[in-house]
């Protein structure tokens, strides 16, 4: 019995480490930096408002010339919005367009 426990114990902080490790590792960039608003769900519309299913990992570049890459994209065709997974705070966030 006391094997379980270690082995358990064991097993949990093994997989904190390892979701740590990953959100370090998937943030390479200042997502201050980037200016938007939160997503609002779309209403009941006919079709899928998106270009794709999954977030894209992709790179933007903003109108002062610096870029941040390893970004999760997404183009909405609805409403010719870019959006992007906040990973620090887990939201969808509507890139400004002035800003790119």
């Amino acid at each position: 019995m006391a094997n379980r426990i270690i082995y358990i114990i064991t097993f949990f902080g093994l997989m904190a480490t390892t979701s740590l490790t990953a959100q370090e590792l998937f943030q390479k960039w200042n997502p201050e930096k980037i200016k938007g608003t939160h997503q609002i769900p779309y209403p009941a519309y006919s079709g899928f408002p998106f270009m794709t299913d999954k977030f894209i990992i992709g790179e933007i570049e903003f109108t002062d010339g610096t870029k941040m890459d390893s970004l999760g994209l997404r183009y909405s065709s609805y409403r010719d919005e870019l959006i992007y997974y906040n990973a620090a705070i887990s939201s969808q966030i509507i890139i400004d367009k002035i800003s790119l």
